[in-house]
């Protein structure tokens, strides 16, 4: 015999479900409008090709770049150690080898990221330095 389910929690779990995509019909008023925004952003951006208009755009679209597939790179990784460790089985070995995984990806974004804001903040020096002496 199978358990009924009360319809409370099924009218709440059909709001909770159907809120995104009312918030989002509200806030998006064309599909036109939407994508004229996007291509704005990107073209202001300089991350498509013949938009950018100086080098300090090329350059921060390829660091942006860099830095989002190593932030996907590093995702992956770890993903990849909490699957070997959850199907581990008790296996020692299986386990040290996904604990070194996430380890390694772990130290690796956050030696990526402190070079990022490092980066980041002699470029932003550089900027101040050079607009001050003109």
């Amino acid at each position: 015999m199978h358990a009924k389910i009360p319809s409370l929690p099924r009218w709440l779990a059909a709001a909770v479900a159907l809120a995104p995509s009312a918030a989002l019909a509200q806030t998006t008023r064309s599909a036109g409008g939407l994508f004229a925004n996007i291509r704005s952003n990107i073209e202001t951006s300089g991350i498509m090709p013949g938009t950018a208009t100086d080098a300090q755009q090329v350059i921060g679209g390829i660091i942006t770049g860099v830095i989002g597939l190593l932030g996907v790179i590093f995702f992956i990784l770890i993903l990849y150690g909490g699957y070997l460790w959850m199907t581990a089985r008790g296996n020692e070995q299986q386990i040290e080898k996904a604990k070194d995984i996430i380890k390694s990806s772990s130290i690796g974004l956050a030696v990526v990221l402190g070079a990022y804001l490092i980066t980041f903040i002699v470029v932003q020096l550089l900027i101040s330095q050079t607009l001050t002496s003109l």
